[in-house]
């Protein structure tokens, strides 16, 4: 067993503590002086030495920069040396093009890529367009079919009605579809010469139906197969104005058209059986019998001449009197 020993404190006055305290406070006080002192010095010090780094850093950049430009230039030197400047048929290469080709230099490749490169760039472009998929692997569906009913006298002009049932050319299996054909500029519309297979036909009745115009110059005058109808019609009734462009599938069709000028033509023969039917209604009175009335039609003279391009056409110029 080992024996406590009892420690002894000296007791101390108060003076004495007051004094032991000045002097801790005082020697803090001499402390804090010395490191913010030696901090300012090593602030100052590391400050000159980044100035003296930065400095330093800007003329190593400024002439490794110019040693940079002058490896750029030597070797966008040597790579034009090594790409031509005009293909086979002495045709220049356009800037974008020579970029190209720098590039492709600078890979290792040939400056033109051969053949096997460019079908396997079009196979590439073939792959991308292909149909899309759904997350389990079948095609996506594709758009539904236009809701819109079809009127009766609708015609569609990539297969003639043969498909049925009567459907829009927009869902018709038969239309081909020509991406970049309708990129032609408003302004330059009508500057070059016009198709020798389309005609200009005048003197039409105002009840004219693209179908009965078809079947006129196709099946009653054995013109040949007409390809497409295009009757200009009234802005506010859009009824047809008497005038329309008739386009045939061969040069002969057009030729016979315009040998057709001048004939006499019943308005019943261009008109709708609709319109017939409205006008006998209008003539009838309801509850009787519409048999005995006779709808009296005017006998028109046709006109069918060639379609004439925007330079040999001038503008019509209406004169006024004054009364």
């Amino acid at each position: 067993m080992t024996e406590e020993v009892p420690v002894v404190v000296a007791a101390t006055s108060p003076a004495e503590k007051t004094k032991m305290k000045e002097r801790k406070s005082a020697e803090k006080k001499k402390n804090k002086k010395r490191k913010s002192k030696s901090n300012d010095v090593e602030l100052d010090e590391a400050a000159d030495q980044s100035i003296e780094a930065d400095a330093a850093d800007d003329i190593n950049v400024k002439a490794g920069g110019k040693s940079r430009l002058q490896s750029k230039k030597e070797e966008k030197e040597e790579l034009l040396k090594k790409v031509p400047t005009k293909d086979k048929d002495g045709m220049a290469y356009t800037k974008l093009q020579i970029r190209r080709m720098m590039k492709r230099v600078k890979k290792g490749l040939p400056p033109v890529p051969t053949p096997r490169e460019l079908e396997e760039s079009k196979q590439a472009e073939a792959r991308l367009k292909l149909p899309a998929r759904n997350d389990d692997g079948t095609t996506a569906k594709k758009k539904a079919k236009r809701s819109k009913a079809v009127p009766s006298d609708y015609v569609c002009s990539a297969c003639k009605n043969r498909n049925t049932p009567a459907h829009w050319i927009y869902d018709c299996p038969d239309k081909i579809t020509v991406r970049g054909a309708n990129q032609k500029k408003k302004k330059d519309r009508g500057v070059h010469d016009p198709d020798s297979k389309k005609v200009f036909v005048s003197g039409l009745p105002f009840e004219a139906n693209a179908k009965k115009v078809e079947d006129f110059f196709s099946t009653t005058h054995n013109c040949g197969i007409v390809s497409c109808v295009g009757l200009i019609k009234f802005d506010d009734s859009k009824r047809c104005n008497g005038q329309a462009y008739v386009t045939f599938n061969t040069d002969e069709g057009a030729k016979l058209a315009l040998e057709l000028t001048g004939i006499t033509i019943n308005a019943a023969e261009l008109s709708s059986d609709v319109n017939d039917a409205k006008k006998k209604k209008k003539n009838g009175k309801e509850g009787e019998e519409n048999s005995d009335v006779v709808v009296k039609r005017k006998e028109l003279k046709l006109k069918v001449s060639k379609v004439r391009g925007r330079n040999e056409t001038k503008p019509h110029v209406r004169s006024y009197t004054k009364r």
